[in-house]
């Protein structure tokens, strides 16, 4: 049996999906809104509104699921208010009659004879005429699968059973995780192992089916869940603090709670543990902005939470249905009165009639409200201060544009002038007299974030009109003196500095002012500092700048005391105080290295390079497959052997060995490389191709060729993944070993062993599969006993539904999809991205997002018009749009079915289920309709072709005909 084999990562999507398994179908609907009802996002759709069949379901072996009033409740007792509440799940026939009357609370599509069901929370299996097959004993079922076999669970007992229900082979251990079984004869089946669970002071253990780690809530609460995929909280010794109770406990980023999502409510989970919300019957909660909450509470209205969970606001539907988040603030109507609340604040805030003020623009959480009836604004600021009024500045009146910058508002004026800046508290930086200098004074904003900072310089203006360059302090001073006829910025901004280089603090900023006698040197707030005038002061960088005066050149400190230079030709500062530089011009030159602030020289020159230093350690290079590196007092701490050094973090750097074929020629191996820490401690030994990957929150990944490591950003260890994947959850790891895929048969046992390798199911007559090139280095084609039948070109192939082609899509100059027979031959190659052959053609979407129809066969009509969305062709018939509707093309490209639908499935079988907003119909392929679900007294009504009720066989006396 399967669970005798070895346990060896967990699956990616892709690999899952290459299972072929149709993901179950959840049965309930909260409401019924639609019967062309929201998809699932698919990025790739080109469905027009992204609906799907809502009242019906789209056939499956000759059967359509469809939600109709329950079997089992008596017809008064069903409420006429669109809730959908007693309703059951029932099946149509291909005719549209009904063929299962509802009576399941739950219905997934028939899949090889079979349909599973739900009903008191037991899942089972019934047939086609509705006859239970398989008792509702189980808590999770799959579909049956081709081989006839379904994966059934009932407590920890987990195990295949035959189509009636009698278990085939032994139950499946415990060290499985999960089961998957695909179609195909024999099956594509992939298991997927229990993790082991690390702790970070040495603790170990095995992670068994009642435990699951998804993300820490805080340092000592971890969202976990048990086997019956239901959430709670763990502790730090893996102990369940919250019994897990809920489907879900999700974080959302940036907030301090998590959501909880129960049986009967939705709820908040704060850091400790704590439940919010409990008993207060909240139906939904979503998130608003970044710091609120709005829970639906039944039959109540809406209530605002803050990020503590604690409730603030109450608001009606009509309210929250308004409601609309700007900055940090929920805006909302109380009456007719706009009214914003801020968190933090005590209470809302009215803002004044909603008539005539309306939020205009909104940056880092100011919010600007126009006042249409008098042409001027507020500004509603981060902390909740709304500036409005005959009390605000007159710069409001004045307004073009506004910015934020070092977290204060700028309110500019026409061509950009500063008229006023706002700070968090709604307070201007400028008095009276600041802001009159202001209108003759262009402002430019200056580059660092520090709050602290000078926040601005004048800029140059054609006219000079008489006014001194000026600087604008953080605490709205403007410093200008008459003798400066220019201002100049000495440290980059902070998007500007190279990444070596450390923030300079805001009171160590520099300037330099032009006067009569030449360039003097400023400090953060203007005034001149003991160095005389110079002919040039330099920019900053790593702390040191030039100055030139009287044909001498010398080095400063942030002070403007002089620094003593060796002889040199070129001489540029690197960080650590220290510098590198070259004696003479000649090119080639060597570097040597010099302690700045000890006038001293570390080495002499002999370096062909020498990078600036970052975290105390800088890349030296001695020449060609020398490179090492050497701290500030030029000793090698990682020795000059290496083709490349190359930094991932403080304390971890990645060396390659060096090599004499020049990278990147044709016969240039894979290089070799080691991880090695900042004390040249070897972390990874010499592996071909080694690469690094990160970091995250757990460290970094190392990758060669089918090893895998975790780096310690420390740089203490690397930790052999053993072909695993790691998660961090707090102070645990969680480690998750490889999956075991293959192909299975009719007793369950493995007929074919692929070792993690997935193929693509077995299709066709004779079963053929494609394995990945990965699996035997080249893509092939193999039988059901696993031996290779073709070799396959380079590329992703799969198999057509009816096995009959190949088909790859592949990137030259632009997407091409390949069309191969059974031997690997190629003998269509169409441009853009083609589905698999149907009828004769595939359906191929072009670089500009149409779709059409490729003939594969000779003398195949095909439409001569392009698609937004076009489907495959299946009885003669292709969905097509028109606009934002749905219809059904001929082969020639005429609506045989006119475009009238939101929803619609492909036919199969001379049917097919189409969907406007009022209802669902099953349709033969002349238009007709065969049944129809739609709403009729609040509740769902199924009727047939002539238009007469099918269920249910009566409506309440209450309902008018």
């Amino acid at each position: 049996m399967l669970n005798t084999l070895p346990v060896s990562l967990r699956p990616t999507l892709f690999a899952l999906a290459l299972l072929g398994l149709a993901a179950p179908a959840h049965a309930q609907y909260p409401e019924h809104v639609s019967c062309a009802a929201e998809a699932e996002f698919d990025i790739d759709s080109k469905m027009p509104h992204g609906k799907v069949n809502g009242c019906m379901r789209a056939l499956s072996e000759q059967r359509a699921a469809i939600l109709l009033p329950s079997a089992h409740a008596e017809i008064e007792r069903v409420p006429a208010d669109h809730s959908l509440r007693r309703h059951a799940w029932g099946f149509v026939d291909q005719n549209g009659q009904l063929a299962v009357t509802p009576r399941f609370d739950e219905v997934r599509d028939f899949h090889n004879g079979r349909a599973a069901v739900k009903q008191r929370g037991k899942w089972g299996f019934i047939d086609a005429r509705g006859r239970v097959v398989v008792p509702a004993r189980y808590d999770a079922v799959e579909d049956y699968v081709s081989i006839g076999l379904a994966l059934v669970t009932s407590g920890n007992d987990r195990h295949l059973v035959d189509r009636q229900g009698k278990p085939v082979g032994e139950p499946f251990g415990a060290d499985i995780k999960e089961l998957k079984i695909g179609e195909g004869t024999p099956a594509l089946a992939w298991m997927i192992f229990h993790e082991t669970l690390h702790r970070d002071d040495g603790m170990s253990r095995h992670a068994d089916a009642s435990l699951q780690l998804h993300k820490a809530l805080s340092d000592d609460r971890y969202i976990g869940s048990n086997e019956l995929g239901l959430y709670g909280l763990l502790d730090t010794d893996l102990n369940w603090v919250l019994e897990p109770a809920y489907h879900d406990i999700s974080l959302i980023q940036g907030s301090k709670v998590a959501l909880g999502v129960g049986d009967e409510e939705v709820v908040l989970i704060d850091p400790a543990g704590k439940v919010h919300g409990e008993g207060r019957g909240y139906e939904r909660i979503d998130r608003l902005g970044d710091e609120f909450w709005l829970a639906k509470v039944a039959r109540k209205g809406y209530v605002v939470l803050d990020d503590t969970g604690a409730e603030r606001l109450t608001l009606d539907s009509r309210q929250a249905g308004d409601a609309r988040m700007h900055g940090r603030a929920l805006f909302y109507l109380q009456d007719r009165t706009l009214t914003a609340f801020v968190p933090g604040q005590p209470q809302p805030l009215a803002l004044g009639s909603a008539d005539t003020l309306q939020p205009s623009d909104e940056t880092d959480g100011y919010v600007l409200v126009h006042d249409t009836a008098q042409d001027r604004y507020g500004v509603l600021t981060p902390n909740g201060a709304w500036v409005f009024g005959d009390d605000a500045p007159a710069a409001l009146t004045q307004l073009r544009e506004i910015r934020v910058h070092q977290g204060r508002l700028w309110l500019l004026g026409d061509n950009g002038r500063l008229l006023d800046i706002l700070d968090a508290a709604g307070k201007s930086r400028f008095t009276d007299e600041q802001r009159t200098a202001l209108e003759s004074i262009p402002i430019r904003r200056l580059g660092w974030n520090d709050a602290n900072a000078p926040m601005g310089i004048s800029r140059d203006t054609h006219c000079q009109c008489g006014d001194p360059p000026t600087l604008l302090l953080a605490d709205g001073t403007l410093i200008g003196k008459d003798t400066w006829t220019d201002l100049i910025a000495l440290d980059p901004g902070d998007d500007e500095r190279p990444e070596s280089e450390p923030p300079v603090a805001a009171e160590s900023l520099r300037f330099a002012a032009q006067t009569a006698d030449g360039m003097v040197l400023l400090d953060a707030r203007g005034e001149p500092l003991g160095l005389p005038p110079q002919k040039h002061i330099s920019a900053f960088q790593y702390g040191y700048a030039f100055v030139y005066q009287d044909d001498k050149v010398q080095l400063i400190d942030r002070a403007g005391k002089p620094r003593a230079l060796p002889a040199h030709f070129t001489f540029e500062p690197i960080g650590n105080g220290l510098a590198r530089y070259v004696l003479g011009a000649a090119e080639g030159e060597p570097w040597g290295l010099y302690d700045i602030e000890r006038g001293t020289v570390v080495l002499p020159p002999q370096f062909t390079a020498i990078e600036p230093f970052e975290n105390g350690l800088a890349v030296a290079t001695l020449g060609a497959g020398r490179s090492g590196v050497i701290d500030p007092q030029g000793r090698w701490r990682i020795a000059p052997e290496h083709g490349e050094v190359r930094r991932l973090t403080a304390a971890v750097w990645r060396v390659q060995q060096a090599v004499d074929t020049l990278a990147g020629s044709d016969d240039a191996p894979s290089p070799d490389r080691r991880l090695v820490n900042a004390d040249g401690k070897v972390l990874i030994d010499w592996q071909p191709g080694l690469d690094v990957y990160g970091p995250d929150e757990d460290g970094l990944t190392a990758v060669a060729g089918d090893k895998r490591w975790r780096v310690a950003m420390d740089g203490s260890e690397a930790a052999p993944m053993d072909n695993a994947y790691h998660l961090k959850v707090g102070r645990w790891t969680q480690i998750s070993r490889e999956p075991l895929s293959g192909y299975i048969d009719a007793q369950g046992q493995w007929q074919i062993r692929t070792h993690g390798m997935a193929g693509t199911p077995f299709r066709g007559q004779p079963a053929r599969a494609v394995m990945p090139a990965a699996y035997s280095n080249d893509p092939v084609l193999i039988d059901a006993s696993g031996k290779t039948v073709t070799a396959l070109p380079e590329g992703d192939w799969s198999l057509s539904p009816d096995g009959r082609w190949l088909v790859s899509q592949a990137i030259e100059d632009t997407t091409v999809t390949r069309y191969a027979d059974l031997k690997g031959n190629i003998l269509h190659t169409v441009p853009g991205y083609g589905d698999a052959p149907s009828e004769g053609v595939a359906v191929v979407q072009g670089d500009q997002g149409k779709a059409r129809v490729v003939p594969l066969t000779a003398g195949t009509p095909v439409p001569p018009a392009a698609y937004r969305y076009l489907g495959a062709r299946h009885d003669g018939l292709a969905l097509a749009n028109a606009g934002d509707r749905l219809g059904y093309l001929d082969a020639r490209g005429a609506f045989a079915i006119a475009p009238a639908y939101l929803a619609a499935s492909p036919f199969v079988g001379q049917r097919a289920v189409v969907s406007t907003d009022s209802d669902s119909m099953l349709i033969d392929t002349q238009g007709k309709v065969l049944a129809r679900v739609g709403m009729e007294c609040g509740m769902r009504v199924l009727y047939g072709e002539t238009g007469a009720r099918l269920w249910p066989k009566t409506l309440p006396d209450y309902c008018e005909p």
